[in-house]
């Protein structure tokens, strides 16, 4: 009997010491100390505006990275697209920081980095995540995030040696777009790559109708006349580019270019069609978002179907390598 309670006694004890630090594993608060794992990375410190209030906050980037990470991606992701999206955020954001000759945060010149998905990346801090998802849905979640955000710790996409520009979307289509068509500019490790993963998005395809004035005034252009006769009225895709998505579109006399086309009528993406039906223009998109780069939810589909945050990036960055932002 005196063994027995002293064989409980002694695990009761060891519960309390351990059971504490194994949880805290899985689960820390905003603020609470990482592990000492690539000290340098954890600590480095970026400013973020935060362009809803005005405010200007200075933080460890590893506890700026959780955020993006609530603020960017959704609960279902898998935990592989989790680690290839902070590895990508946290490679936007130290090729922005003016510590290391970045431009910094478009909209305020103090910062670092903008928390707007516009101007910048997503961001949602721990009280807005739990409000969001109420509070055990967001344990888990923040909890999965700093996991995600600790194995990818230091890591960042370099080409040539140099941290690359990082940019990605949530959801490509077919295909990712050509850096130079969106941008006007080259860039070797943001061309069109095959993506077909990306279909599980809750928000993959969207159709909108309009009315020939209504869609005449959203898009500036002298009234849209039908032709007599009562044939379609003078609006049609002029080309597609490499990767499928709208290059041109003309509206009577005026020609725009894809992604002035869909930035006017505030669509999805560039990757859509027109067709003329009952009287109405519809318009269908697939994807969303510019297209350039990682796309989430391809990653996502990617993660689910095996490939590890590594593999992941090699695909929608093609020739850039994973290596520690410092070498200790």
């Amino acid at each position: 009997m005196h063994r027995f309670w002293l064989t409980w006694t002694v695990a009761a004890a060891i519960l309390l010491v351990a059971l504490p630090a194994w949880i805290s594993r899985g689960w820390r608060s905003p603020g609470a100390e990482a592990p000492p794992r690539s000290s340098r990375a954890n600590d480095l410190p970026v400013t973020v505006y935060f362009p809803e209030t005005g405010r200007v906050a200075t933080m460890p980037l590893s506890e700026y990275l959780v955020g993006v990470g609530a603020g960017e991606l959704p609960p279902s992701f898998a935990d592989e697209a989790i680690r290839a999206v902070l590895v990508a955020a946290r490679t936007y954001t130290v090729r922005r920081m003016r510590q290391f000759g970045g431009k910094g945060c478009d909209l305020e010149p103090r910062a670092d980095i903008c928390a707007s998905a516009e101007y910048g990346q997503a961001y949602l801090d721990w009280p807005g995540l739990r409000e969001k998802l109420g509070e055990a849905a967001a344990r888990r979640f923040w909890s999965r995030l700093q996991a995600a955000e600790e194995a990818t710790r230091g890591l960042i996409l370099t080409y040539q040696g140099a941290p690359i520009d990082a940019i990605y979307h949530s959801t490509s289509g077919r295909w990712t777009e050509d850096a130079q068509v969106v941008w006007g500019r080259p860039v070797p490790y943001l061309r069109p790559v095959p993506d077909p993963w990306g279909q599980e998005a809750p928000q993959y395809t969207e159709t909108r109708t309009y009315g020939l004035q209504e869609l005449a005034q959203a898009l500036g252009v002298p009234a849209i006349a039908v032709p007599a006769g009562g044939g379609a009225p003078p609006i049609r895709i002029t080309g597609r580019t490499p990767s499928g998505r709208v290059a041109g579109v003309q509206v009577g006399s005026v020609t725009f270019t894809g992604v002035e086309f869909r930035s006017r009528l505030g669509l999805r993406s560039t990757d859509f069609t027109l067709a003329w039906r009952d009287g109405q223009v519809v318009i269908t998109t697939s994807g969303y978002g510019h297209g350039v780069g990682l796309s989430q939810w391809g990653a996502n589909g990617m993660a689910r179907r095996g490939a590890g945050f590594r593999e992941i990036l090699a695909h929608y960055y093609p020739g850039t390598a994973v290596e520690p932002l410092f070498a200790d």
